[in-house]
């Protein structure tokens, strides 16, 4: 027995004291912050395209009001650029890059002061959206340091550079609306003015051309799913208030509802609509004038007939791809279809 002592004690020495394994340096956790976008693509069958060389019988396509928000938990320095998918080009962005590309630094709390939006732009189409930006900024998104400006989201728009693939092909002729899915199945509303009220009718296209259905359901059926179908692409209670704030109108004919009525009203975080007293005191008066004048260029409920759905994710991405560096660690993106018929 006591041979072996020696042996055993000179094994535990070897065994505490020899070489360790090097443990390395600890691993910085990944930055932890959140994309969140929505956007609209509205197409017309019977648009105007004015070109210099012969008609092109195309939609009209336009990728209308994209807008970014970021939250994080602390401060983060991030590379983003807009990606247009093939026959997409861009029109308008802000703030004002070099392309669609923006360093940033993204500060969990919220502006101190309100960001001034341009009242005017030089937008090759005529078309200027950034003047409305003011309205679609939510309480719970984080700050952006952009060169100098410090705001609340980020702003882009596109235009179609030539023939482009969407979910649905839809073809109008006289009062005859007959619909198809390109690829896969498509699952939507159309809303339409009938008999003196907006009405709603669900609408779900396969492969072969179907007949709309006339709208017989009230509007806000539509309004509901459309706002629960936000909710579900994982847009926050202040996101999808101001979507309904840039959209409601010439989706549904009216301002937006209440929260109440769109089932948001169980989180905290529901944007409140402003007024228009609160809009006057926060904006001067010619730019509000500005806003609604870009605002009659939209459907009103008179002439108001669309179909609508919202786009999956993989169909977002072809319109749009978002390179971000660092990555995030959640991206929610909510594109809707809007056909003007």
């Amino acid at each position: 027995m006591k041979s072996c002592l020696p042996w055993l004690l000179l094994g535990l020495v070897v065994g505490c004291g020899g070489p360790q394994e090097p443990t390395g340096a600890a691993r910085t956790p990944p930055p932890d912050y959140e994309l969140h976008e929505w956007g609209v693509i509205t197409t017309s069958a019977s648009g105007t395209l004015v070109t210099a060389g012969p008609h092109i019988d195309e939609p009209q396509i336009a990728v209308e009001k994209p807008v970014l928000y970021f939250h994080a938990r602390e401060p983060v320095s991030v590379q983003l650029e807009v990606l247009p998918g093939v026959g997409y080009e861009a029109r308008e962005h802000y703030p004002p890059t070099h392309g669609l590309h923006w360093s940033m630094t993204i500060v969990p709390d919220g502006c101190a002061a309100a960001h001034a939006y341009p009242r005017q732009c030089a937008a090759t189409d005529g078309i200027c959206e950034v003047r409305e930006l003011a309205r679609y900024e939510t309480r719970d998104a984080a700050c952006l340091q952009v060169g100098d400006a410090r705001l609340p989201l980020l702003f882009y728009r596109l235009g179609s550079a030539g023939a482009v693939s969407l979910p649905a092909a839809v073809q109008v002729h006289g009062a005859e609306v007959r619909a198809h899915a390109t690829r896969g199945e498509v699952s939507g509303w159309r809303v339409a003015y009938v008999d003196g009220e907006v009405r709603a009718a669900p609408v779900t296209l396969g492969q072969t051309w179907h007949t709309l259905p006339t709208p017989d359901q009230p509007w806000t059926v539509a309004a509901e799913s459309l706002n629960a179908s936000l909710r579900a692409a994982g847009l926050t209670g202040a996101e999808r208030g101001a979507f309904q704030r840039a959209w409601w109108l010439p989706l549904f004919g009216t301002e937006p509802v209440s929260a109440e009525a769109t089932g948001a009203a169980d989180e905290a975080s529901e944007e409140a609509l402003p007024d228009e007293d609160q809009l006057a005191e926060q904006h001067p008066r010619q730019e509000l004038e500005q806003v609604e004048e870009e605002r009659m260029l939209r459907p009103s409920a008179e002439v108001l007939d669309v179909m609508f759905y919202l786009l999956p994710a993989e169909e977002v991405d072809r319109i749009s791809h978002l390179a971000a560096t660092p990555a995030p660690n959640r991206v929610a993106r909510a594109f809707l279809v809007r056909h003007v018929l």
